[in-house]
C-alpha cells in the first residue's frame, strides 16, 4: 500500500536521502538502492539490458515485477535454475546459456509452467517501457505526450448508499440517447440521464447468491442484464419490469456457468461472453434462441481465458480476453481473424472491458494495471490514462467502462468504489 500514498521520504541512518512522488519512485527510481525501498524491483544496467532483454539503451532500465514476464519458449536464450512464486509475485533464478551468466529475476506469476531446465525468454511490457524511456530522454516531449490518453477533468460519482453499504459500479453502457444504465454489487440497476442525475433503479429479480456484471440496451428498446450467478440473461422494460429471460446452469449450447458480458449487432443478435470452465461467446437470437459458439477456453489464437467484455462493429466482433491480456478480433459468425492488442503491443494488464468511441476506437479498461488503454481497431496505441491507486487519476482494480456519443468515458472504479467520468 505504501505505493500508493502521493509522497515518499526514504531515510538511511536517519539521514533523508531522497523524497518526492511515490509513482516516480516507483517507476523511475534514480538507483536501484532507492527503487528498493517501494519493494522488489529488477535493475538492469545497460550492459545488462543488452543481455537480459535483447535492447540498447543509454540508461539503466528499472522493471517492477509486473512489469516483466517470463515466457516459456523452445528456443529461448535463458535457462530456469529455480523457481520460487509468492501471491502475484515469480521469484526465478535465470542464467543466459551463451554467456553462463546468472541472475535473479522478479516477474509476474506464471502458474506452474516453470520448473528447472525450462527454456525461456524475458518479455517486457514495451508500453510502459516505451513511457520510462522517452521520458528519460531529452527532445522527446512530444513522443511521450502521444502516449497519454488527454482527459480535461476526472470526476467521481458515488453510487447512492444502500443501508450502511456504499456499493461499487460493476457494468456500464449508454443507451442511444445518452441514458447511463450502471450495475453495482449489492444488485441494482440504476440509470442516470445525460445531466448525470440518477433518473431510476431497480433490484435484480435475485441477488443473494451474486451480482450481475453485464448489461445492454437493445435497438428494441428493452434492456438486457447478464446475471451472472444465476446462469442466465433477463430482460427489462426501461422501468425496471421483468420481460423475459434466457440460459440455464451447464455447458451446452444456450446455457452459462457465468455470463459476464452481453453486446448486440445491427440485426439484433446478441452476443454473450462467459467464464468459468465455458470460457466462450455464444451468439443468440434478439429473443434468446441460441445460434452457435464461438471460441472456447485456452490461450491459443481464437482461445479465451475469461472473455469479459464483448462489442460488435460492422460485422466484427472484438473481446476482451481478460487472462491472455489481449484483444481479440473475430468475424460475427465467429471466425477469429487476428489478435489486436496484447501485453505486449500496449501493455495490457487483465483487460476486463471494452467499449467503442464515436470515432470508432476501442477504449480497453485494465483491471489489473488500473488503466485506460485507448487503441484503434488494428490495434495502434493512441493513449493510456491512469495507474493503480486510490487517489484522482487512478483506478483500483476497474471492472468496466462505456463511452458517451460525445467521447466521455465512464470508468467503473470497482475497488474504489466509485465511477469516475473522464472528459475529453
Amino acid at each position: 500500500m505504501l505505493r500508493h500514498a502521493s509522497h515518499v521520504i526514504c531515510l538511511d541512518e536517519s539521514r533523508v536521502i531522497w523524497e518526492g512522488r511515490t509513482e516516480d519512485l516507483y517507476q523511475q527510481p534514480e538507483s536501484e538502492q532507492l527503487g528498493w525501498f517501494l519493494g522488489p524491483l529488477n535493475w538492469f544496467t545497460t550492459e545488462e539490458a543488452k543481455t537480459w532483454l535483447g535492447m540498447e539503451t543509454a540508461q539503466p532500465v528499472p522493471l517492477r515485477p509486473e512489469r516483466l514476464e517470463i515466457c516459456p519458449t523452445d528456443d529461448g536464450p535463458l535457462v530456469v535454475e529455480s523457481v520460487h512464486a509468492s501471491g502475484s509475485i515469480g521469484e526465478t533464478e535465470l542464467t543466459v546459456s551463451a554467456a553462463g551468466e546468472s541472475r535473479r529475476v522478479f516477474h509476474r506469476a506464471v502458474g506452474n509452467v516453470l520448473q528447472q531446465g525450462t527454456r525461456a525468454a524475458l518479455r517486457v511490457c514495451m508500453a510502459l517501457l516505451l513511457t520510462f524511456l522517452l521520458g528519460n530522454m531529452q527532445g522527446c516531449e512530444d513522443s511521450e505526450a502521444s502516449l497519454i490518453m488527454p482527459v480535461s477533468e476526472f470526476v467521481p460519482i458515488s453510487f447512492p448508499a444502500e443501508g450502511a453499504k456504499l456499493p461499487a459500479p460493476r457494468g456500464l453502457t449508454f443507451s442511444p440517447d445518452g441514458e447511463l444504465y450502471t450495475l453495482d454489487d449489492v444488485g441494482r440497476v440504476l440509470v442516470y440521464d445525460i445531466e448525470g442525475k440518477l433518473a431510476r433503479k431497480w433490484w435484480m429479480p435475485e441477488y443473494s447468491v451474486g451480482r450481475p456484471e453485464g448489461v445492454c440496451v437493445m435497438h428494441d428498446g428493452r434492456i438486457v442484464v447478464a446475471d451472472t450467478h444465476y446462469n442466465q440473461c433477463v430482460y427489462f422494460d426501461t422501468e425496471g419490469k421483468v420481460l423475459g429471460k434466457f440460459g440455464s446452469f451447464g455447458e451446452e449450447l444456450g446455457q452459462f456457468i457465468y455470463p459476464i458480458a452481453i453486446t448486440q449487432d445491427d440485426e439484433g443478435n446478441l452476443y454473450v461472453a462467459e467464464n468459468g470452465g465455458n470460457d466462450r461467446i455464444q451468439k443468440f437470437t434478439k429473443d434468446g434462441e441460441i445460434i452457435k459458439q464461438i471460441g472456447t477456453c485456452g490461450v491459443e489464437p481464437g482461445e479465451f481465458q475469461r472473455p469479459s467484455g464483448v462489442v460488435w462493429w460492422e460485422n466484427k466482433l472484438y473481446v476482451a480476453d481478460a487472462f491472455n491480456n489481449r484483444v481479440l478480433q473475430f468475424t460475427d459468425d465467429g471466425a477469429f481473424e487476428q489478435v489486436i492488442a496484447d501485453a505486449e503491443s500496449a501493455g495490457l494488464h487483465y483487460p476486463y472491458d471494452l467499449a467503442m468511441g464515436p470515432d470508432q476506437t476501442l477504449y480497453v479498461v485494465e483491471y489489473g494495471a488500473g488503466r485506460v488503454t485507448h487503441i484503434d481497431l488494428n490495434g495502434t496505441l493512441l493513449g493510456q490514462f491512469g495507474q493503480e491507486g486510490r487517489g484522482d487519476g487512478e483506478f483500483w482494480t476497474p471492472w468496466g467502462l462505456a463511452v458517451r456519443h460525445d467521447g466521455t468515458v465512464f470508468v467503473a472504479d470497482t475497488g474504489n468504489r466509485r465511477m469516475v467520468e473522464l472528459k475529453p
